[in-house]
């Protein structure tokens, strides 16, 4: 737990790490996996392209990926311009972020 600046009675907790070296192991894992599972799903929807509309979810994996790119594009740097110790916003944006991925997938397929 860490208190908040000027209110000493109240306080918030964050994930650290006193090792940056593994913090950064961590997140570095979690991208490699998730851009891992980016690019399978992009290979085999190139793949399946030629399938009927009946059997195919390239169009719908498609729309999804665009989805994504666009929420990156915004949603990264809002999140970086946001300041740490701001833990309701950057709890907001956050949660925004993963809800519209999450509804962008659910609706595009």
């Amino acid at each position: 737990r860490v208190p908040v600046e000027g209110e000493p009675w109240n306080t918030h907790g964050i994930c650290s790490s006193d090792n940056v070296a593994v913090g950064n192991g961590f997140w570095v894992t979690i991208a490699i996996i998730n851009v891992g599972a980016l690019l399978l799903s992009c290979w085999q929807a190139y793949k399946a392209r030629n399938h009927s509309d009946e059997y195919s979810e390239a169009n719908g994996i498609g729309i999804a990926l665009y989805s994504w790119l666009q929420l990156a594009v915004i949603g990264i740097p809002v999140t970086l311009l946001i300041d740490e110790t701001d833990t309701e916003a950057r709890y907001f944006v956050l949660i925004g972020l993963i809800s519209a991925i999450s509804i962008s997938l659910l609706i595009s397929i």
